[in-house]
């Protein structure tokens, strides 16, 4: 089983809002972030708007400009499932709050990435038991 320390790449499923922020966030801290979506435009939205975030950062001093170009070349963007689930670490979900939609797209990421891959959801209203079996690793997926 592998420990936070081990973890390198951090695999973000959905480039919406909150997926954006996770990603953004991830990078920052120094870990390579692979966003991944089904929509190339939003996968387009989502990069324009990670750079917007790091111009805030900077501007609110929380960030350089040398530190904020390193965080975005650490994030890449991708709707290929298999390149995105290649080599993660951890998966953090930032899907519809949809139980059978989340137990559905874990499930198809279930077989894609390593064994090693720990998983996460990122849901305000739903619990990881109610798809967990559906994602195929529930002694592996947890709230974050």
């Amino acid at each position: 089983m592998m420990t936070i320390d081990q973890v390198q790449q951090v695999l973000i499923l959905g480039g919406g809002t909150m997926g954006r922020q996770i990603g953004l966030q991830c990078a920052r801290f120094g870990y390579q972030v692979r966003i991944y979506d089904i929509q190339p435009e939003a996968l387009t939205a989502a990069e324009r708007q990670i750079a917007e975030f790091a111009q805030q950062l900077i501007a609110e001093g929380l960030l350089d400009q040398a530190n904020a170009a390193a965080t975005l070349a650490r994030i890449t963007y991708t709707a290929d499932p298999a390149e995105a689930a290649r080599e993660a670490d951890l998966l953090s979900e930032s899907l519809p709050e949809r139980a059978k939609l989340k137990g559905q797209v874990l499930g198809q990421f279930n077989a894609l990435c390593p064994e090693r891959t720990a998983f996460a959801t990122n849901s305000s209203s739903l619990t990881p038991s109610q798809f967990a079996a559906a994602s195929g690793r529930p002694d592996r997926l947890c709230a974050l």
